[in-house]
């Protein structure tokens, strides 16, 4: 266009982006027949192909893999080091940067197939770091570790591994030692790992991956890192956060003994406040986060991604320990859903031993009964209009507390109209007025919860 440079737009580069996701008959195919995981351990060499054009070992970085707890440390570690603050950076990217840096390579010269969404997000991300100069940057594990698209950094600052457990079985393996095998795969030749307290055949293969992969140094968490951080308030709820506080506290000492090496100097008492602060004052949104809105006056909504058993049962008494903590009696709604591939029953039952819901609503991830919004479109789960997983879980649900309310939806909105339909504030007692609603099941649900309700998430 002759005197004018044509702009892409926002909404024109998500749906290139959401071209590249995999669409939800293929991915079973795939997950059906092994090929996934298989396409995922050849496919790594071609992705660093894409990576090497943009210099990504330049970058600090602080790579994080594990199970549970992962984005809770990784969390913790931006807090402590956001506030030793080298330099100042901006906290998001923003619609015109991610334009910017989406422009450099949606159209790669020279090299003839884009990546598969999410390596395409992290090759956008990872640019981004390059770009914008981050003094560090924390990397968390999409899947694994060996084979994951974050794997790509031969120098990293330090690989920190949180609590090992099931989870990914089709691609990790059934086994405990099998899935410490994947995650230890981001170990690095000349680097530190440290790792928190894990079963002893962990521990075993951990460290056996350490020596193959010449790691400088294997640190495990120990009672006393833990103690350490004791009189502290964390600012993420549960106990078992002071385990990934002091994971996080040990990578965090690392990278800024690595600084130091460079010459930069801290001092202590700044380092010591910058840790107290960064712990205290740690924002995780979508983990045990409570929010209120004002379209829901008489709703309290409680939101936790918690997806595994063992997360669940702690959100399920973190919940608990709310409702015990409010003045009246609210009542209690739980919203949930989780993605295929997970054992929704079983995962249901963490949920079902703590409490006692008086409606409960299995809804899809999707925000809204219409079309869904471009930036938040998933071609990855099968949109079932007939709603059978939901159903699936509903009734999985009678079967352990018949007595309970149950609803089936096929959208948050939906959810949260039958929320306020079925608990319309009363005028005559104010006991029962509030509602607490626990949102939890699926970090993708609680995300489009919290783009729902129009929470702006930093």
């Amino acid at each position: 266009m002759a005197g004018k440079q044509q702009v892409r737009k926002y909404e024109d580069a998500i749906m290139c982006l959401n071209n590249l996701q995999t669409n939800a008959f293929v991915l079973e195919t795939l997950r059906n027949s092994g090929a996934r995981k298989s396409s995922q351990l050849q496919s790594l060499p071609e992705f660093r192909e894409h990576m090497s054009r943009i210099d990504a070992d330049s970058l600090n970085v602080i790579h994080i893999a594990g199970t549970k707890g992962k984005g809770s440390t990784s969390a913790f570690v931006e807090s402590i080091l956001r506030r030793i603050k080298i330099s100042e950076t901006s906290n998001s990217l923003g619609s015109d940067r991610f334009l910017k840096t989406d422009e450099k390579h949606l159209n790669p010269e020279g090299i003839p197939e884009k990546p598969s969404y999410f390596r395409f997000l992290c090759l956008i991300a990872f640019h981004a770091f390059v770009q914008e100069k981050v003094d560090v940057a924390i990397v968390e594990v999409g899947i694994g570790g060996e084979f994951d698209s974050t794997n790509i950094f031969e120098k990293p600052v330090a690989a920190g591994i949180t609590a090992l457990g099931i989870d990914h079985t089709a691609l990790l393996g059934n086994t405990i030692s099998e899935i410490a095998w994947h995650k230890a795969g981001i170990i690095k030749s000349n680097r530190p790992v440290f790792t928190s307290k894990q079963k002893e055949e962990a521990i075993d293969v951990i460290k056996k991956r350490a020596i193959e992969k010449n790691a400088s140094s294997v640190y495990i968490i120990d009672d006393k890192d833990v103690a350490d951080i004791r009189d502290i308030t964390l600012g993420l709820a549960g106990d078992h956060q002071y385990e990934n506080g002091a994971l996080a506290v040990a990578l965090s000492n690392s990278f800024i003994t690595s600084q130091e090496a460079l010459g930069i100097k801290f001092q202590s008492e700044t380092k010591n406040r910058c840790f107290k602060e960064g712990l205290e004052k740690v924002c995780w949104p979508g983990r045990a986060q409570v929010l209120e809105s004002t379209s829901f006056s008489n709703i309290r909504w409680h939101l936790d991604g918690a997806h595994t058993p063992e997360s669940l049962l702690v959100c399920s008494k973190w919940f608990q320990q709310c409702i015990n903590q409010s003045e009246n009696v609210p009542r209690k709604v739980l919203i949930f859903n989780c993605t295929h591939g997970r054992d929704g029953k079983e995962l249901l039952l963490s949920l079902f031993h703590m409490n006692d819901f008086d409606l409960v609503i299995f809804t899809t991830n999707e925000i809204y009964a219409a079309k869904a919004k471009s930036d938040v479109d998933n071609r990855n789960e099968d949109k079932d209009s007939e709603l059978k997983l939901q159903k699936s879980f509903g009734e999985a649900w009678r079967e352990l507390k018949g007595e309970e309310k149950v609803v089936i939806v096929g959208s948050i909105e939906q959810a949260a109209e039958a929320v306020t339909k079925e608990f319309a504030p009363k005028t005559e007692t104010k006991q029962h007025d509030e509602s607490f609603v626990l949102v939890t099941g699926s970090l993708l649900l609680v995300g489009n919860t919290l783009n729902f309700l129009g929470v702006e998430v930093q």
